[in-house]
């Protein structure tokens, strides 16, 4: 057996294992809830702190706007494939006018979905706060 084949082979006996330790740190990245999250459910946590940040780094690939009943952020890049995100004071979150739930806003956005999760998980009230809307 050549160099190469037995390279190949040991590359081919990895990578079960390689998908398996990425496949762990996806789901524990989807399962565990986000920092803000977290502290979200202690007793007079502290979370202004968390979502501050998270919405500093939306507001420098968004425009937002507070409308009646939602917040509107718009991507400020051009050619985006987000036209808009809605999260309405319930929670709920709508990307291009479609309802996603927080699995769905990671899987489409990534770190953005991250963030848009822990800001939909706020009253009403937090999220305009840490959006610098109130």
């Amino acid at each position: 057996m050549s160099p190469t084949e037995r390279t190949k082979h040991r590359v081919a006996a990895l990578l079960p294992a390689l998908a398996l330790a990425a496949g762990t740190l996806v789901m524990a990245a989807l399962v565990a809830p986000p920092p803000a999250l977290a502290a979200a459910g202690e007793p007079g946590a502290e979370v202004t702190a968390a979502p501050a940040s998270e919405a500093k780094a939306l507001l420098e690939r968004y425009a937002v706007e507070g409308l009646s009943e939602s917040v509107l952020l718009r991507p400020r890049a051009e050619g985006s494939a987000v036209r808009s995100i809605e999260i309405d004071d319930d929670g709920s979150v709508l990307v291009n006018g479609k309802d996603f739930d927080p699995e769905e806003l990671v899987s489409f956005l990534g770190e953005d979905g991250q963030r848009l999760a822990a800001l939909a998980a706020l009253d009403a009230d937090g999220r305009r706060a840490a959006l610098g809307l109130e």
